[in-house]
C-alpha cells in the first residue's frame, strides 16, 4: 500500500528527475467523495498539459497519510510505472493499463520502483498545499 506522500517527490534513484515537475502548473478538473464498500473514498482527476492526472484516496479528508492509487495518462506513466505500482496495489484503474502490467518496464524503471510521472508528482504536491480549499 502505498499514501499520498509516496508521490510527492522522487525517490533518490530518480535524482536527475527531481525538479523536471517545477515547471508544471496542474490543474485541479474534478473532485468527488463516493463509498467503495466500507471506504469513504475521494478521487481527484487533475491535468497538466495534454496529460490526465488521477489520484483516489481512501479517507475521509485528504491527509499524507491516506492510502492512495494513482494514474496518468502519460506515455512514461504508462511505459515506467504502471507495472511497479500495480505490483504495490497503488495502480488506480489497473484495467485501463492491461498491457503494462503484464510486462515490466524495458528501459527506464528496471528496478520496478514504485513512484510516479513527473505529472502525479506536481499533481499531488499541488494537491497537498491547497487540500484545504477543496474538502
Amino acid at each position: 500500500m502505498m499514501h499520498l506522500q509516496n508521490f510527492l517527490q522522487f525517490p533518490s534513484l530518480f535524482t536527475a528527475r527531481q525538479d523536471s515537475w517545477k515547471p508544471l502548473r496542474p490543474r485541479l478538473e474534478q473532485r468527488e467523495k463516493k463509498q467503495k464498500g466500507k471506504d469513504n473514498i475521494i478521487v481527484l482527476r487533475g491535468s497538466t498539459g495534454d496529460y490526465e492526472q488521477f489520484i483516489e484516496l481512501t479517507a475521509d479528508t485528504i491527509e499524507l497519510s491516506s492510502p492512495a492509487k494513482i494514474s496518468c495518462t502519460c506515455p512514461s506513466f504508462k511505459f515506467e510505472f504502471a507495472f511497479a505500482l500495480n505490483k504495490n496495489e497503488a495502480l488506480y484503474m489497473p484495467e485501463n493499463f492491461t498491457e503494462s502490467i503484464q510486462n515490466p518496464p524495458k528501459k527506464k524503471n528496471l528496478y520496478k520502483i514504485p513512484t510516479a510521472c513527473k505529472h502525479i508528482i506536481a499533481f499531488a504536491r499541488f494537491i497537498d498545499k491547497h487540500k484545504h480549499k477543496y474538502f
